[in-house]
């Protein structure tokens, strides 16, 4: 309720044009979307399983867009917005309190990338299906994926209260990532944890059998420890301007946290390490 029962979730969702313009985005979107699947896969004199197969990369990369670039730049966009024009005086005498409101922002701004997330995954699974692919490994990586943007957010939230840097250095470091053969993960043992999608062999291998291992849920799980010192520590933020974030009480939890989590990446760097079988680089321990 706190998410939704909120001034800042109303007028963000309000901002998104309502559910009219919610639904006839989403919808339009979704028949499109289906019509190009179905079209193409029994219309080509192809075998139906390959077009499904190439639709399944499409909805990977699309469900990335959305999630780690659309969806941070709402909520980036929204904080920003609200911090430039002064409103955000008007929203700290309303009767919602900082960490709901910090909810409505982390998601009400990104209600549309979660709705349009939620009908590729469903349009996903038909193609998955029409591929002969493996399901569980399509729910897994959605699951996976949709946890890690809602840790980018989190993070990418707390520091749009005080400047727009934050979505920029987001969305660099994500790209440094692919773009390094994922070696940035090598010399920081605690990103190969928090950057789950890359973990093992990534989420992105359709063909590959994934499971819910724990290294998933150990990264799933300081994720959330993190995103949630972040939402406390912007709810601190968007109190009062002249309020430091992470206090120290709130500073000492987040050095534990990191220090806990570089310390499981370096201890079980094999399970966490990403597999970079589509590159031919060197190898990494050489």
């Amino acid at each position: 309720m706190s998410v939704i029962n909120n001034a800042i979730a109303w007028s963000q969702f309000r901002l998104l044009g309502g559910w009219k313009n919610i639904l006839l985005t989403s919808g339009a979107y979704a028949v499109v979307i289906a019509a190009a699947m179905f079209g193409l896969a029994y219309g080509l004199r192809e075998p139906p399983s390959n077009t499904y197969a190439g639709f399944v990369l499409l909805f990977y990369i699309l469900q990335c867009l959305l999630l780690l670039l659309y969806g941070t730049a709402r909520v980036a966009q929204a904080a920003r917005s609200d911090v430039r024009s002064r409103i955000i005086e008007s929203h700290r005498m309303m009767p919602v309190a900082p960490f709901g409101a910090v909810l409505g922002y982390w998601l009400g701004a990104s209600l549309q990338a979660i709705v349009l997330f939620g009908i590729n995954f469903g349009l996903g699974a038909v193609a998955i299906a029409g591929a002969s692919l493996p399901l569980q490994s399509w729910a897994i990586a959605n699951a996976v994926l949709l946890a890690f943007g809602l840790f980018v957010w989190s993070i990418v939230l707390f520091f749009s209260f005080r400047s727009g840097l934050g979505l920029w250095g987001a969305v660099v470091v994500m790209l440094m990532i692919p773009f390094s053969q994922m070696q940035l993960l090598d010399f920081v043992p605690g990103a190969s944890v928090l950057a789950s999608p890359f973990i093992g062999r990534t989420i992105f291998d359709p063909r590959a059998t994934l499971t819910l291992d724990w290294p998933f849920v150990v990264a799933g799980f300081a994720q959330a420890v993190i995103a949630a010192l972040y939402l406390v520590a912007a709810s601190r933020r968007y109190e009062r301007d002249d309020v430091i974030g992470f206090g120290p009480t709130l500073g000492l939890l987040l050095l534990i946290a990191w220090a806990a989590v570089s310390m499981v990446g370096a201890a079980a760097r094999d399970d966490f390490h990403a597999y970079r079988r589509i590159w031919n680089g060197p190898d990494p321990d050489t």
